[in-house]
């Protein structure tokens, strides 16, 4: 393949005209044949997007630790108002938070599709768009040399999502479609249009104030790159070259300012590194900011080691040989980033993970910056190779990880029928529910659909006693007061229904008061969801 140097700014590639950072820089000159590939580009993508999604297509349950809770969360927004068992424990209220993108993305379906259904929908949604805007910021930043993005697809199913951060996920997906506009239409940002970036960053925050902050991070970096570039070019500084830089402060400061409020109401003190396990230097922030750096691809699954550690190789190879290179308008907010990271606490502003989630969100933009180099044809498909073979093994560690989670997470509904409505269901997990198939959020949505209140709290306020069901999942160590008697009504391979014979009696003549009452109302799976432990009538008075 031949290569021109030169100093121009400005090339067209696919019929579109792109700003793009060339200055002293190797363009590949365009072959007559490079039309046909472009066409052939399209099947290409369609076809690795469909294959990435597929897993969350095909399977009914999907073993994402805190996807039950979100699926619980639109089973109450369709049935409180109308299922007098579901609004006796649970009510839907919206507000003003930083945290709504399932929320806001689902409401327009569930008057017409069951919730589970609903879920499946908007899940698939926010992968396709965080693949789709991956590879739209790929040919803005990269117009001559994109490519690397059709294999985003590796980082689709990273630990935020394995997690069930669907909120956070979503706004990803918005962050870089955000982001992808602003480098696209940046210099036609005037009067209105400040107004509607302004707007974007806000529906960005609702999503989540994570993915705000990226995007405000990569739009910030992106303007002081191009001044900077600005500057070297024209060896003098221009008031002119500051327009775009502060239109984008404007447009970014006012979305933060509009949300933090309601970001930074979240009670919790900051901690920085693991809060649980050994309290040690490299247990609690070393090995922690380790596991969150590889939480891109790393998250305790089958082949993910190795898919790990042959996916470092394969990238440093390339960028050592300069089979990629990176976008230099992206160095900055790529190294703000890594400082950032370095700093952040673990739990801020009461959301736990704020750390962990960082990478597996940036990964996406990294991805994007990266672009073909002056290499042969060869060597690029050779890459382009071994990252399909990546692609195939991510995939596939997740369906042999989800295959066989199936009937054991379908055991659950069908038992939890035998429990009636308006019962109280306590849950006791072992540690080894957090671990694959993740089961400890795996009764709430069979019980929040049928109007039963569950809860895992137990103390010295909240007995045994004061509930109906226990359910055991795993093999939890669970002492059995004086006086309470449990009897077996059913069981699944991962655990064990009972029927406490005290329960209802105790419930009707001593409700929950007090400490005890405040703390059942905070186990709520969502912010957007009121709970009534003694029942709607009973704690509204």
């Amino acid at each position: 393949m031949k290569y021109q140097r030169s100093k121009t700014t400005t090339q067209t590639t696919l019929g579109n005209t792109f700003r793009h950072p060339t200055t002293l820089s190797y363009l590949p000159v365009k072959w007559e044949s490079d039309t046909a590939m472009d066409k052939m580009r399209l099947p290409a993508i369609f076809l690795l997007i469909i294959f990435s999604v597929f897993p969350v297509v095909w399977f009914r349950y999907l073993p994402l630790i805190d996807y039950p809770r979100h699926l619980a969360t639109l089973q109450i927004h369709q049935n409180f108002s109308s299922n007098i068992e579901v609004g006796r424990f649970y009510g839907f209220l919206w507000v003003f938070t930083p945290n709504l993108g399932l929320d806001l993305l689902a409401t327009p379906l569930l008057p017409f599709l069951p919730a589970e259904a609903v879920g499946k929908i908007v899940l698939v949604f926010s992968l396709i768009i965080i693949y789709v805007g991956t590879i739209l910021l790929d040919r803005e930043l990269n117009p001559d040399n994109w490519g690397l993005s059709l294999f985003s697809g590796i980082f689709l199913y990273n630990s935020s999502f394995e997690w069930g951060f669907l909120n956070y996920v979503i706004g990803i997906g918005f962050a870089i479609l955000g982001f992808w506009l602003w480098v696209r239409y940046r210099e036609r940002v005037r009067g209105f249009w400040i107004l509607a970036f302004t707007a974007l960053g806000i529906v960005i925050g609702l999503m989540h104030f994570y993915a705000l902050a990226i995007y405000a991070v990569c739009v910030a970096g992106y303007e002081c790159s191009m001044l900077w570039d600005k500057l070297r070019e024209e060896r003098r500084f221009r008031l002119s070259g500051l327009a775009a830089p502060i239109r984008a402060a404007v447009t970014v400061i006012i979305s933060i300012l509009v949300l933090l409020g309601p970001a930074s109401s979240g009670q919790g003190p900051l901690v920085w590194g693991r809060s649980w396990g050994p309290q040690t230097f490299w247990e609690s922030i070393v090995k922690w900011k380790g596991e969150a750096l590889a939480s891109p691809i790393y998250f305790h699954q089958a082949f993910e080691k190795p898919l790990l550690v042959a996916l470092l190789v394969v990238l440093v190879w390339a960028l050592a040989t300069r089979t990629l290179v990176l976008n230099r308008r992206m160095v900055i907010p790529l190294a703000v980033f890594a400082v950032l990271f370095i700093i952040m606490p673990a739990e801020l502003w009461g959301t736990a993970f704020a750390d962990y989630r960082l990478p597996s969100g940036v990964a996406f933009f990294a991805w994007a910056s990266l672009g073909w180099g002056k290499k042969s044809r060869a060597r690029i498909a050779a890459l382009c190779l071994l990252l399909g073979l990546c692609l195939i093994v991510r995939v596939g560690s997740i369906w042999a990880a989800w295959r066989p989670a199936q009937p054991i997470l379908a055991e659950y509904e069908p038992v939890l029928q035998r429990v009636p409505p308006g019962s109280r269901l306590l849950v006791i997990v072992d540690g080894s529910g957090w671990s694959n198939p993740p089961l400890v959020h795996a009764a709430l949505p069979a019980a929040a659909g049928r109007g039963i209140f569950l809860s895992r709290q137990l103390t010295r306020d909240i007995k045994m006693s004061d509930y109906d069901y226990l359910l055991e999942i795993r093999n939890p160590q669970t002492d059995i007061p004086v006086g309470v008697s449990l009897q077996q009504v059913g069981h699944g391979r991962t655990f064990t229904l009972y029927r406490i014979d005290q329960g209802t009696a105790h419930r009707s003549s001593e409700p929950w008061t007090g400490a005890a009452l405040e703390r059942l109302r905070t186990f709520s799976p969502d912010p957007t969801i009121v709970v009534f432990p003694n029942g709607r009538e009973s704690d509204a008075r």
